[in-house]
């Protein structure tokens, strides 16, 4: 049974992350980021042609 004041050993796996995952996740941020751009810009230009269209 352990003590509660007693240290205990911290896994070094777990302290830092893998630098590939790091990079990884970067990168799933990144391509999210720029996905979402591109839907609320093309959503932008569909709703500004549709006003355009019905002027006609």
């Amino acid at each position: 049974m352990q003590r509660i004041m007693e240290p205990t050993m911290v896994d070094p796996f777990k302290a830092f992350p893998e630098p590939h995952a790091v990079k990884l996740r970067r990168i799933c941020v990144a391509q999210v980021v720029v996905s979402v751009s591109a839907l609320t810009s093309t959503a932008v230009l569909l709703s500004c042609l549709t006003i355009v269209v019905n002027k006609l």
